[in-house]
């Protein structure tokens, strides 16, 4: 007898209301003197409940990471993991049309629609800011017509590039992606937009791969781009195996070509089209030049033998990386290994889900280097896992398969010519690389760690904290006020209501200093006015919460006026 299968329509039955709102018969008072906290994302491991602060934000999901740095600001992009809703369903149970809209029905799992990168800012690399997202309904060709109309059918997986195209000192800002089957970019003229399809089409098409080098290609997606010492540019892309022993092991279904960069358009150097040989090669082209080495990461295939000797511990669906001394030279086969040929480091970074969170996946990667160290970022499952309990208990502890980010120090060395790569993922994350700076404007999305909120992007753009409910909260780390101190806090708020109203505390919510309460005035939805409190004695470096009371409201930004 065999085993009931289980339907689109049974999953979408298992699933919870929206897991940011909480039901009118279970919300606390917004006057309560009892005041409970919303709980921030935490994991139970071994019947402990840890809080996991490597994430990086958990007011949305997304996954597939990459970042650069500008004028020491960090910018990270990555795919931003809409969820998927539906009320139809065929005969069978299927799903016949899902929709990214809520009023669309039942959340499913993930079903990866989206048109939509998402982006992310730091100083710090603890706290984050929400800095929007990029939307190729609403990036345009010279022509006039939307990237997601013409070409840009889903935006996954990006990778980022900065370069002075134009010489005009300045640099442009370079987007590249899949949509699910090719390469395409946009191109910015800040790290944060405006955008434009600047080729008003793809940048790879596999068909169109000269030379027959589409063909063996499974996934012609996942790239990656690299901007050389010498002003030379690289792109990494393609992956997928076959099952049988020898497809899994020896794929060659990734590529590298040198890019043109030109000041209207890029073009691919295709003299330079290059197979790769990778080992176990599944997909998340991933590049980097560390000491002067060349260093091609990626994530390993399912079929890997849990003995494999030269993946060893980290085994199926890790990552796994290349040293080399040449960009275009990247592979070789760690069996058969030569005199001079790149050496296969095997696995560096495990698979989260044996390290941390119970859920294997493959998983997407990007390492950089940051004010003097070196670090990674990494999807999981946690949020979803979080957010979504009922369904993960009930389905045998599989998620959504929604993800969320993660960063974490890594240790990169070099021992006379060779390159060494350590990776221990963690629930802490790196520590705090400066002190955060809370004079100007800031968004109200910027946080360490939170609980119970999400965001809301407005018509014109700008990014706002959403659906607040009592006892939610945002916490930032090792603010820093000064010996001067702040004389003046601001934030700008718009409410349906005045029963309500936001306190601010140093060092611990509710028990630490309440420095200010700022009560609603009932403004209406859509118009943000300034709340405000004059404040005493805020000095020295201590951690912020922002404790909201009350519902129907939104917070764009705060201000913290120095004396």
């Amino acid at each position: 007898m065999s085993e009931k299968r289980v339907t689109d329509r049974d999953l979408a039955l298992a699933n919870e209301p929206d897991p940011y709102v909480i039901a009118t018969e279970q919300a606390q008072p917004y006057n309560t003197p009892d005041l409970k906290l919303t709980k921030g994302l935490t994991y139970v491991r071994d019947g402990k409940e840890i809080a996991v602060r490597s994430a990086i934000d958990t007011m949305v999901f997304c996954a597939d990471p990459t970042c650069m740095e500008v004028d020491g600001r960090l910018y990270m992009y990555a795919t931003l993991d809409q969820r998927s809703y539906t009320n139809e369903f065929d005969e069978n149970g299927r799903a016949v049309k899902c929709t990214n809209d809520p009023k669309g029905g039942s959340v499913l799992p993930n079903r990866y629609q989206t048109k939509k990168l998402a982006i992310y800012s730091t100083t710090d690399l603890i706290n984050w800011t929400d800095e929007g997202v990029i939307d190729m309904d609403k990036v345009y060709s010279d022509a006039g017509v939307a990237a997601g109309s013409a070409w840009a059918w889903n935006s996954w997986a990006p990778t980022a590039l900065k370069y002075d195209c134009d010489g005009d000192g300045k640099d442009e800002y370079f987007i590249f992606f899949t949509n699910g089957g090719n390469v395409g970019y946009v191109k910015g003229e800040t790290p944060t937009g405006p955008w434009k399809d600047e080729l008003g089409h793809l940048l790879i098409v596999k068909e169109e791969i000269p030379n027959g080098m589409g063909d063996n290609i499974i996934w012609n997606f996942d790239p990656s781009v690299l901007m050389d010492d010498d002003g030379q540019a690289y792109i990494y892309w393609g992956g997928g195996n076959k099952p049988g022993p020898e497809d899994a092991k020896h794929p060659k279904t990734s590529r590298a070509c040198r890019i043109l960069i030109k000041p209207d358009r890029v073009e691919m150097d295709w003299d330079t089209l290059t197979e790769l040989d990778a080992y176990y090669m599944f997909e998340d082209n991933e590049i980097n030049k560390f000491h002067g080495k060349y260093v091609y990461s990626y994530c390993a295939n399912w079929n890997v033998p849990a003995d494999n000797p030269f993946i060893k511990d980290g085994a199926a669906v890790s990552i796994v990386a290349y040293v080399s001394d040449d960009p275009l030279k990247i592979t070789s086969d760690p069996e058969n290994l030569r005199d001079g040929q790149p050496k296969f480091l095997g696995a560096v970074l495990k698979n989260p889900g044996e390290e941390l969170f119970d859920e294997w996946y493959n998983n997407h990667h990007h390492m950089f280097e940051y004010k003097g160290k070196y670090y990674i970022l990494y999807h999981t499952t946690a949020l979803d896992q979080f957010l979504y309990k009922d369904f993960y208990q009930k389905n045998d502890k599989q998620s959504m398969s929604y993800r969320n980010m993660h960063v974490d120090e890594i240790q990169v060395e070099k021992d006379g010519d060779s390159l060494s790569i350590r990776i221990q993922p963690t629930y802490e994350g790196p520590a705090q690389t400066d002190n955060f700076n809370p004079y100007g404007k800031i968004n109200a999305t910027t946080q360490s760690h939170q609980g119970g909120l999400t965001r809301k992007i407005l018509e014109d753009g700008t990014v706002v904290v959403d659906k607040i409910d009592t006892g939610d909260w945002i916490r930032l780390d090792n603010v820093d006020f000064g010996t001067k101190g702040a004389a003046r806090l601001e934030m700008s708020v718009a409410s349906e209501t005045d029963e309500g109203s936001i306190e601010v505390y140093l060092d611990e919510a509710l028990t630490g200093t309440r420095i200010a309460t700022l009560p609603l005035q009932k403004t209406g939805v859509d118009r943000f006015a300034i709340l405000a409190a004059d404040l005493a004695d805020v000095t020295g470096v201590h951690n912020l919460y922002f404790v909201f009371r009350g519902t129907g409201y939104n917070v764009a930004t705060w201000e913290f006026i120095e004396k």
